[in-house]
């Protein structure tokens, strides 16, 4: 069985296809999203369009709680924007009560068995306190990992993608579709094939071109956001 592990899409539509062009060639048995659909850019409704088509498991992120929280009230808007653009605010615009519906019921975390190999996904790294891990962090918390008695342990979160074996257990972080924290215009994923308990870190390039057209509109102000699709 063949798994496509894909996470931190973040409204970055263009980077999404390219990952789903680059997963047709590998016949993917299930997709796994690891949250972050939303947030910084701005196409979230054909993200989450898309995403609802594919029968998929799909995990809560920090900004798919964020645009939950700002919907009912509970998170100042304008405190986000500062931050982190106006991806949330656009979505909540364009996204209809199904894709909120949808997100809003999704869960946290979730174990599951694939043909007799245990996977742990989340979206966050559950033992560490601000939620991330890192490859030259990982090595603090082998033992909860290898504790944890899953054959695959999988994270997102960070951006930054990585696989490390700890004794039985294979820890994956995919990385990011929609903003790579290492390369600029170049969206990541993980193919894992059950059978042989293989995993490899897959990267894809996009045209950022529309992306900076449409942070111009958005966030002109933004420097970060526009900043990192640049960075090699």
């Amino acid at each position: 069985m063949k798994l496509a592990i894909i996470s931190d899409i973040h409204g970055n539509y263009e980077a999404f296809k390219s990952v789903l062009q680059n997963c047709s060639k590998f016949k993917i048995d299930k997709f796994i999203f690891l949250g972050d659909y939303v947030g910084y850019y701005y196409d979230a409704f054909e993200v989450m369009n898309k995403i609802m088509s594919l029968d998929a498991i799909c995990i809560k992120g920090n900004h798919d709680l964020m645009l939950e929280q700002i919907n009912k009230g509970e998170l100042c808007s304008k405190m986000v924007i500062k931050q982190y653009g106006h991806g949330l605010s656009i979505a909540l615009q364009k996204l209809n009560k199904e894709h909120l519906q949808f997100m809003e019921n999704l869960p946290g975390e979730v174990e599951v068995d694939f043909d007799g190999v245990l996977f742990y996904f989340s979206h966050i790294f559950k033992y560490s306190d601000d939620g991330y891990i890192y490859s030259d962090t990982i090595n603090k918390y082998k033992n909860k990992i290898i504790d944890s008695g899953y054959d695959f342990f999988c994270v997102g979160h960070s951006h930054y993608p990585f696989i490390y074996k700890i004794k039985d257990t294979t820890f994956i972080n995919p990385g990011s579709v929609g903003q790579s924290r290492q390369n600029g215009g170049v969206a990541n994923w993980c193919l894992v094939d059950t059978t042989t308990k293989d995993a490899e870190i897959m990267s894809c390039e996009y045209d950022v071109c529309s992306l900076k057209k449409q942070i111009q509109f958005y966030d002109p102000s933004n420097m970060y956001i526009r900043n990192i699709l640049n960075r090699k």
